[in-house]
């Protein structure tokens, strides 16, 4: 893993390595199951069929795995996600959706460099 690809991708790298009491190579261990992490594609699947009850818990959980690990951009996307549905603005959603793929595939990608 190369460690200017991951803060490029806006993950925060140096924080993360502290939530795992420094142990840089536990962290990046854990960076790489994200990927077969199940709430992302759950996230997805929730969306598409319409089901906002799952999709706030799904988005709500994917929020604290992202945040734990440092992953800033799909967890400021869930958390948008989990206020617009909490706040009942289901018209945004779309566009937060988006903004969340987009924000994955960047932080997927930057993994495999």
């Amino acid at each position: 893993m190369n460690k200017e690809t991951l803060i490029a991708a806006n993950v925060d790298y140096e924080n993360g390595i502290k939530r795992f009491a420094g142990n840089e190579v536990l962290y990046e261990k854990y960076l790489l199951k994200f990927k077969d992490d199940v709430h992302y594609e759950a996230v997805i699947t929730a969306f598409a069929s319409g089901d906002f009850d799952t999709l706030l818990k799904e988005a709500h959980t994917l929020k604290g795995v992202a945040g734990t690990l440092g992953l800033i951009d799909i967890y400021q996307n869930c958390a948008d996600i989990v206020v617009a549905l909490r706040g009942e603005r289901t018209e945004l959603v779309p566009e937060k959706i988006a903004l969340l793929q987009d924000a994955y595939k960047k932080t997927i990608d930057a993994f495999v460099r």
